[in-house]
């Protein structure tokens, strides 16, 4: 493929923390806002069409975007949908589509406060759940709401608790990302100001954090290394602590795993997993049973 445009701006910033492979740069809507672009998450393919040329049509349900200008001078692109809580009537939000973004669903703090959302909320875990795209290294409450109005029950939700920097803002109410936006076929026609969702199988599996109570970065130097550890958990009932490196799991060497598959063997309650980390100078082995923390 060989893609020329001009007048692109370039921004340095660093990814392989948190991603656990090399990401050589991002591209966004200076770049996307000239042509269809369709995200197939489920064949890892992404393709680019003129604009006004969806291939025949799109099947999903389409949403009207409303482009809003940040900080660089750019632009991102926002929905408009409705979160749905038990007992409460559905509160109307302005959520940016952020293809980098891990999480399902991020809400800023004035959205989060003037709901009361957390009230709500039966049951939440505070600990560090990275973020991606716009939205870098986060510590804060997750939990679930009952239901996101474009057809998605019981999602795992990040309610923000800072008071500056981008999840403080009042311009845009959350961060819609990649565990949510991967159960569609997703297609940005940015001409027509509207983006599809439409529903592939992945939509019916069920949303599910980290069974094990770890947080873990990619370390350039040692290999994966623990960032956080939620307190009560089962790793910290396993005696694992915040910058042990992970050298094995269930005798898999962890330096041939991507992050992505590391995290996913901690994802299967009431499963027990061998765990062996280093710890300085000392070598430890650790057995974490698994269970569901939200």
């Amino acid at each position: 493929v060989d893609l020329r445009l001009s007048r692109l701006r370039l921004m340095p910033m660093t990814f392989q923390a948190y991603d656990g492979h090399q990401v050589d740069g991002l591209l966004g809507y200076d770049f996307f806002e000239h042509f269809v672009v369709a995200i197939d998450y489920s064949a890892r393919s992404l393709s680019l069409r003129a604009p006004g040329d969806r291939d025949g049509g799109v099947k999903g349900r389409r949403l009207p975007l409303i482009l809003l200008e940040d900080d660089s001078g750019g632009k991102v692109p926002l929905v408009i949908a409705r979160i749905t809580q038990s007992g409460r009537p559905p509160t109307l939000g302005k959520f940016i589509l952020d293809t980098g973004a891990r999480m399902a669903l991020v809400l800023n703090t004035p959205y989060v406060a003037s709901h009361g959302i957390l009230e709500a909320v039966p049951r939440t875990i505070t600990m560090i759940v990275g973020g991606g795209g716009m939205v870098r290294d986060l510590r804060l409450p997750i939990g679930r709401v009952d239901r996101l109005e474009i057809g998605i029950p019981s999602p795992l939700v990040g309610f923000a608790q800072d008071t500056t920097g981008i999840l403080s803002a009042t311009e845009f109410d959350g961060v819609v990302g990649g565990e949510l936006l991967r159960r569609f076929r997703v297609v940005f026609d940015y001409s027509a100001e509207a983006v599809f969702l439409e529903p592939t199988p992945v939509l019916a599996q069920p949303f599910e954090h980290d069974m094990s109570g770890l947080f873990v970065v990619e370390d350039d130097a040692a290999g994966p290394r623990i960032r956080d550890v939620l307190e009560g958990s089962p790793a910290s009932e396993a005696g694992l602590k915040v910058g042990d490196v992970i050298v094995s799991i269930d005798r898999t060497p962890a330096q041939g795993m991507t992050l992505d598959c590391l995290r996913r063997r901690f994802l299967n309650e009431g499963r027990v997993v061998a765990v062996t980390v280093q710890r300085g100078a000392a070598t430890i082995q650790a057995k974490i049973r698994l269970r569901r923390l939200i």
